[in-house]
């Protein structure tokens, strides 16, 4: 997979994925649950973030590929 150079290509190309506003916390009081990331849908005017629940994987890929092999020849 490649996650790193996807949440980069996000930043330059969003429509490569479908993303929701949600309310991302890290449990950090709980014995059996301790770093667990909790996530909760929020209203898009509230949240502060957004996570992608659909890729369109390829052309992410392409898009990676074409930026990577656009560096070579420099």
């Amino acid at each position: 997979p490649l996650h790193d150079p996807l949440a980069a290509a996000v930043m330059l190309r969003p429509d490569l994925v479908d993303l929701i506003p949600a309310r991302v916390e890290v449990e950090t009081q709980g014995r059996l649950t301790a770093g667990m990331t909790l996530l909760t849908k929020a209203d898009p005017a509230a949240a502060a973030t957004r996570i992608a629940i659909a890729v369109d994987v390829d052309a992410a890929e392409r898009f990676v590929r074409e930026r990577l092999a656009g560096q070579v020849g420099r």
